[in-house]
């Protein structure tokens, strides 16, 4: 059996070795969580062989549930729900109604459309009375509530294909780990990829299973090395995007682990913008990428929010600090949410070039003059 896990730092070309990897004349299946990644990795097979290889597939993990476990065994799920003779429409993309539902103040409520997990509508919209639609936040789900359909779903990939990649694995939570873990046991030649400390900075999965607040990167090792996993943090430790001194500071300040790969990345530094002027002058300058922690849209520079900027590099970034921050020049970083944290080492590893560190209180002074 092969399989393993690269504990990747940021940078480091998760989707490149990922692609040089695989035998072009093997039956492949890379799978990742989001469009972007899979935008990345079609564009990277590209760059390296022309065309995504003949034999080579890559999709979602959502797409890759739906094909291969929901899709051929849509009978074996009506007949455990009690559910025959229906007719199923597709994917419903919207999220699946909550138990609770929240009011302004704070305080929740019951949610008179949600369905009990026991019943199908807790998996699937009915559209009218035969047809129905399958809540995409609940494949993963639906497949682990269906007798032996986990098993068979795997059996069907096995049919397909040689080996499964699986790209940024951190970012799989709760029914889709459990369901991820299930393939991952199962099938016999796995190469999947991640990079622990950029969990949790997504929006969605940001909690669960394998993941909770108290774990720490040696136990997360433990956890893989328990899943029959390989596990591997010396091939990707480096990072050929970040400079030396970003990631200086990165493993100073955030006590994250990363090095600069001198073979391939540049010079730069992490810059504190001492006054408003310079401030206004970098806020000007439209080739330097604007990092906020939330809230891009508010502004009238081109802005990305922190964690949103993960997978993409910029020539320089200049990064708008929260008050966690204010002083992180002085100090380590401390911050109560380990989320906040991440993101802020998400923000911090993208450039090539330099990183200007945008204080609040200075940004306080001028915030106003750049709302839109």
């Amino acid at each position: 059996m092969d399989k393993r896990i690269i504990l990747a730092v940021a940078g480091s070309g998760k989707t490149y070795h990922i692609c040089n990897e695989l035998d072009p004349a093997k039956r492949n299946l890379i799978i990742a969580f989001t469009n972007q990644n899979i935008t990345n990795i079609k564009g990277e097979l590209i760059k390296i062989y022309g065309d995504i290889p003949k034999n080579t597939r890559v999709m979602t993990f959502a797409k890759f549930v739906y094909n291969f476990y929901l899709l051929p065994y849509e009978s074996l799920i009506q007949e455990q729900f009690l559910v025959t003779n229906l007719i199923s429409d597709g994917v419903y993309m919207l999220d699946s109604p909550p138990m609770r539902l929240k009011k302004k103040n704070g305080e929740t409520f019951p949610n008179r459309n949600y369905v009990k997990q026991e019943k199908f509508g807790h998996y699937a919209k009915f559209i009218n009375k035969f047809k129905y639609r399958y809540y995409v936040d609940k494949f993963s789900k639906l497949v682990l509530k269906t007798k032996k359909l986990d098993q068979k779903g795997t059996d069907n990939v096995g049919f397909f294909f040689d080996k499964l990649y699986i790209d940024e694995f951190q970012d799989f939570r709760e029914d889709d780990y459990r369901l991820l873990e299930k393939l991952i046991k199962r099938f016999n030649r796995v190469l999947l990829v991640g990079d622990y400390y950029q969990h949790s900075v997504n929006g969605k999965n940001n909690s669960g299973k394998p993941i909770n607040k108290n774990m720490n990167y040696s136990e997360y090792k433990a956890l893989l090395d328990k899943l029959g996993l390989d596990v591997d943090n010396i091939s990707l430790s480096k990072s050929k995007r970040c400079p030396a001194n970003v990631c200086d500071f990165v493993s100073n300040k955030l006590s994250i682990s990363i090095e600069s790969d001198s073979k391939f990345a540049g010079e730069g530094d992490v810059i504190f913008i001492q006054n408003c002027e310079k401030a206004i002058s970098i806020l000007r300058d439209s080739t330097i990428k604007k990092l906020v922690f939330n809230g891009a849209d508010k502004y009238r520079f081109e802005a990305i929010n922190w964690g949103y900027s993960k997978g993409d590099t910029y020539s320089n970034t200049c990064i708008i600090l929260t008050s966690d921050f204010e002083n992180i020049e002085k100090d380590d970083a401390k911050c109560k949410s380990e989320s906040t944290l991440n993101k802020l080492y998400v923000a911090l590893t993208r450039t090539k070039g330099n990183v200007y560190m945008l204080k609040k209180s200075i940004f306080d002074q001028i915030k106003e003059d750049y709302l839109q």
